[in-house]
């Protein structure tokens, strides 16, 4: 059995934040999030139309009209705009520190990369509903396959050019 290391650990961690940061960016420029606010809004809209006094109390803090979507959008895309950056910076703090604790860096790499690309396929199909194909999950264990192969012939090659001690 296998046991991760420290390094790895927190590559998967910065490959979790790259993968935080692509959500983030979908959710800034989707236009699922004004379909949603409208949709949310008409549902308020026809909840409170049923409950007069709640809808008088409502409308003395601020118009029920479909611009306020609008404004509620603009804000989410702002801070989610926001969060790309805030997911990005965190990915290369976490992702520097794996290269310093893992035992080469093609292995940090390797790690973040197969990390970022698999959550991102996870929370793409969750939040997103894309789907996941057969040939999608061949390609992808193509890549780390190779990626894999790549870290296992780097290690044999710094284990040959070691010298050995008598």
């Amino acid at each position: 059995m296998m046991i991760a290391t420290y390094g790895q650990v927190i590559a998967v961690c910065a490959g979790g934040c790259a993968a935080l940061a692509t959500v983030s960016a979908k959710l800034a420029m989707a236009d699922e999030t004004l379909i949603l606010c409208n949709d949310l809004h008409f549902f308020v809209s026809s909840y409170l139309s049923d409950q007069g006094d709640i809808r008088e109390r409502f409308n003395a803090n601020g118009p029920l009209d479909g611009n306020i979507c609008n404004t509620v959008v603009l804000y989410v895309r702002i801070l989610f705009f926001g969060l790309i950056f805030v997911f990005n910076a965190l990915m290369w703090v976490l992702f520097v520190k794996a290269l310093r604790k893992c035992t080469s860096s093609l292995e940090a790499t390797v790690t973040n990369t197969a990390a970022n690309f698999f959550l991102s396929a996870i929370l793409g199909s969750v939040l997103f509903g894309e789907t996941l194909t057969l040939l999608w999950g061949v390609g992808a264990s193509l890549i780390v396959v190779g990626l894999l192969l790549i870290n296992k012939g780097s290690q044999r090659q710094t284990e040959i050019q070691k010298p050995k001690v008598s």
